[in-house]
């Protein structure tokens, strides 16, 4: 064999210089090089994921940092009635942090108090789409659609929002009263009563929730169901004054004067104003308010 880059002559005579053949390379001398070429491939490939995701990470930080900032000022804002700036603030806070469902619920309250159904409409649509059963994305599209004079649908959000599973932003109990509220507005008094009989199950040991839906049985036109709420409110405080109030008008109006005239003399230990029995008050105490008048009559002539 003749060596790579020899000379060597020709039949005429003449010397040529041969080719240079490579020698073949070995096969683990082949792994060799490919293995060191992935390995450097790997490498680089897990640097560039490395610091794109690094990137990403730091940017979409960033982002909610913004989107808190902005929401804050949009919250700020709406406290304040300032709504134009509030939308303003909280639309930015939506676009830094779509995912969020408080700002885009937030955005929605406040397009719809800056008069602009539609928009708020289209936000808590979406919203529900993607959580059908959210009682507060159902409150406000319940509140929306009283808005719009749709008593139908607004009933149907309001059921929504009331029957909404476990765990819930919003107190079921008030939003049961806002239902019978809006029930009663539409004279839809069979409704309104079916839902008061509920609220009333569920009533705890606060006097004035109490007096709240005893007003509304009134409101019903059922006199003794709102006197129980009252007689229960006292018993709760004693020194309620719109339960004494209210439980005495009851009493007259059921024809029950002893019950209005031992709730008017219950209060009496009280400071006045004294509470009414409708239009009627106790003899006594009038004659006592016209003392008082005259008494306050003489005083400033003799001054």
């Amino acid at each position: 064999m003749v060596a790579e880059g020899t000379l060597r002559a020709s039949a005429d005579g003449t010397s040529v210089v041969l080719p240079r053949i490579p020698f073949p390379v070995s096969l683990a001398e082949r792994i060799r090089r490919e293995g060191i070429k992935l390995a450097i491939l790997i490498v680089v490939t897990v640097g560039v994921f490395v610091f794109t995701r690094s990137v990403a990470e730091y940017s979409h930080a960033a982002n909610l940092r913004d989107a808190v900032a902005w929401y804050a000022r949009g919250q700020r804002a709406l406290s304040e009635s300032r709504v134009t700036e509030a939308i303003d603030g909280l639309r930015r806070a939506v676009l830094k942090d779509p995912a969020s469902r408080e700002y885009r619920l937030t955005l929605g309250v406040a397009l719809a108090r800056a008069g602009q159904p539609s928009e708020a409409e289209h936000v808590l649509l979406l919203l529900r789409d993607a959580g059908p059963q959210d009682a507060a994305v159902n409150l406000q599209l319940a509140r929306l659609a009283v808005a719009r004079h749709e008593p139908a649908a607004a009933v149907q959000y309001y059921r929504n929002a009331l029957y909404a599973p476990a765990p819930t932003t919003i107190d079921p109990q008030r939003v049961r009263l806002e239902l019978i509220e809006f029930l009663l507005s539409q004279g839809d008094h069979d409704q309104a009563m079916s839902e008061l009989l509920a609220a009333r199950a569920n009533l705890g040991t606060v006097a004035a929730d109490h007096v709240a839906v005893g007003g509304l049985f009134v409101r019903s036109g059922d006199d003794r169901l709102a006197l129980n709420e009252f007689r229960r409110a006292l018993e709760i405080d004693p020194q309620a004054i719109d339960a004494s109030e209210s439980a005495a008008a009851a009493a007259f109006r059921l024809g029950d004067y002893r019950g209005c005239l031992a709730t008017w003399r219950q209060f009496l230990r009280r400071p006045p104003p004294a509470p009414r029995c409708g239009n009627w008050r106790p003899r006594h105490h009038t004659r006592s308010a016209r003392a008082a008048a005259r008494a306050r009559g003489t005083t400033s002539t003799r001054s």
